[in-house]
């Protein structure tokens, strides 16, 4: 028997960057939360699923119009069909208060209250079943849910349903926040989270998993994203596995092009790579950000003619991968610290605190509250910039900015040591 868990659906929300450019899979872009949505259903359908659980972020936010909300409720009707039953708790992007449009949903679909955790009992062919859970009232709920949750259904097969940053994982915003320890406590048989966008089994006494979000949709979510699916035999979870059910495949290119002659050289080494990375998408389209590394001659070039060496890539790459961005890391072939070593000017100086800066991680470490605090009042278009938002809590997004800086000024000191000679 299976239950099939789908989280961070966020349906109908873009894929950033993509619809920009020529070449872009258009279709798959524009639909690729539907898509995506529907595989579930058809799997939960082929599965003979007893129940679908979405805990959290089912939608984006407030719907452009009820066109969101009814191509819910048809995937829904498709679900009831098959005598599959629905169960629905909004997260932070879905909160009762972010979405002014609602509709009556098919009686398949159980949405749970913001107000109080509470208990769906049901029967099917013979397995009892009690599924626990909790809707956001607001985005910003940063109290511990999990402590309020009511005790097991004896008799019946417990699974808890919430939306939540675990405690100490820093790189997602902290909503409701809990340890694997209390959701334990609570003696269910497992747990259906949502909120974290990787798909993860926590480590704990009962399954706690999260099923990742359904489709990536940025350059940070990459791999396989779709659901979980749990086994269920003699009131146990006896496995999980976590099937893909995306339509679009994100991913990066790490290239090394130590080894190019020329700019071609460059491009050809970039679309093998990205050859490589289609190879290994299971026959989706391939969404890919390239980033050339190593040390080269090519340095100063590869950064000079950037934008047509992305065309370039973007134009020898196969037809089935499209080429997001490029990134270049690159560094120059003579000793970085020559163009720094005989100067005293202001620019020298901050070049040399940045190379500091970057050999030492616990001085990155120490800029971050302050990075943090100046990112909360930069426009909102940098802040939520599609190609790349800034993330000043990251370590490794400051340092490779760092990185990046350094380079720039150590390219510019250069060229004005071959001015002064």
């Amino acid at each position: 028997m299976k239950i099939v868990v789908c989280a961070d659906v966020h349906l109908d929300s873009r894929l950033r960057g993509l619809d920009a450019y020529e070449g872009a899979p258009a279709d798959a872009i524009r639909g690729a939360s539907r898509l995506a949505l529907g595989n579930v259903i058809k799997l939960a359908i082929e599965e003979r699923a007893v129940a679908l659980l979405v805990p959290g972020d089912l939608f984006d936010g407030d719907w452009a119009d009820y066109g969101t909300g009814l191509h819910f409720a048809a995937e829904m009707k498709r679900l009831g069909k098959a005598g599959i039953r629905a169960f629905v708790a909004w997260g932070n992007h879905d909160a009762e208060s972010n979405v002014s449009r609602r509709l009556a949903w098919p009686d398949n679909v159980h949405v749970f209250p913001s107000d109080r955790a509470a208990t769906e009992r049901f029967e099917v062919e013979g397995l009892r079943l009690a599924i626990h859970g909790r809707s956001f009232p607001r985005p910003d709920v940063t109290e511990n849910l999990a402590t309020t949750y009511p005790a097991p259904v004896e008799g019946f097969l417990n699974v808890g349903m919430l939306h939540t940053a675990l405690e100490g994982d820093a790189l997602h915003a902290r909503y409701a926040p809990c340890s694997p320890a209390e959701l334990v406590a609570r003696g269910y048989q497992g747990w259906a989270l949502g909120h974290v966008h990787q798909r993860r089994k926590v480590e704990a006494a009962c399954p706690i998993v999260y099923p990742g979000n359904l489709q990536g949709r940025h350059v940070r979510e990459t791999g396989p994203k779709g659901c979980a699916v749990f086994t269920v035999e003699d009131r146990r979870i006896v496995d999980v596995a976590f099937p893909p059910a995306d339509v679009l495949r994100w991913d990066v290119a790490e290239v090394d092009v130590s080894s190019a002659t020329d700019l071609d050289a460059v491009a050809r080494l970039a679309a093998d790579s990205v050859r490589g990375l289609l190879a290994g998408a299971d026959g989706l389209p391939l969404a890919c950000r390239v980033r050339l590394r190593g040390r080269t001659e090519l340095h100063d070039e590869v950064v000079d003619r950037l934008h047509e060496l992305a065309n370039s890539i973007r134009a020898t790459a196969p037809n089935e991968a499209w080429i997001e961005k490029v990134e270049a890391r690159t560094a120059p072939c003579r000793e970085e610290g020559t163009p720094t070593a005989d100067r005293t000017d202001a620019l020298a100086e901050v070049e040399r605190t940045l190379r500091e800066i970057e050999s030492k991680p616990e001085l990155v470490a120490e800029l971050l509250p302050d990075l943090g605090k100046l990112a909360e009042i930069l426009p909102a278009e940098l802040r939520n910039d599609p190609e790349g938002p800034i993330r000043p809590g990251d370590p490794d997004w400051v340092q490779a900015r760092i990185a990046e800086a350094r380079s720039i000024l150590t390219r510019r000191l250069a060229a004005r040591r071959e001015e002064d000679a």
